[in-house]
């Protein structure tokens, strides 16, 4: 066995390619905008000047598409809508049979939410506090342990 395939082996990270085509225009601006206007500063690499797409704006996409992924699971709309109405419920019940492993071999789960995908509204709440309440990051489930949250208790990642 070589060097690098030991090396490889023992490696928790694995390096992907990932290539994408936009559905539509990308604009990926500085963030500088005034109500109505829209920033025509464009992301540039500071060295060569060409444009280029940060990876937190790529990482906020995932985070996005992931929680959608998980929301076309869910058994009733019930479960779907009120993260409270999955309290005391099994992981198996909540989601619909046909569901990928990484939803339900995933415990924390059961707490998705829509607002895991986007900025916290309640980061005051502490991590338990916030597992049935419908607003804000549950802190539990893969969205908000891979991506990351933000809670009284504790932020960052676990």
């Amino acid at each position: 066995m070589s060097n690098q395939d030991i090396e490889n082996k023992n490696s928790m990270v694995e390096e992907i390619s990932i290539f994408a085509m936009a559905m539509d225009p990308v604009h990926v601006g500085t963030g500088g905008y005034s109500i109505g206007m829209v920033d025509n500063t464009i992301v540039r690499d500071p060295i060569t000047n060409v444009p280029k797409i940060p990876g937190s704006t790529l990482a906020g996409t995932w985070r996005y598409y992931v929680v959608l992924e998980a929301y076309k699971h869910f058994s009733t709309d019930e479960y779907r809508i009120k993260r409270s109405s999955r309290e005391g419920k099994d992981i198996r019940t909540i989601f619909a049979s046909n569901a990928p492993e990484w939803i339900t071999d995933f415990e924390g789960n059961k707490y998705i939410a829509i607002k895991c995908a986007g900025q916290d509204e309640e980061p005051q709440k502490t991590l338990e506090e916030s597992k049935n309440t419908d607003t804000g990051h549950c802190g539990h489930c893969i969205v908000c342990k891979g991506f990351g949250f933000s809670k009284k208790t504790c932020a960052g990642r676990e």
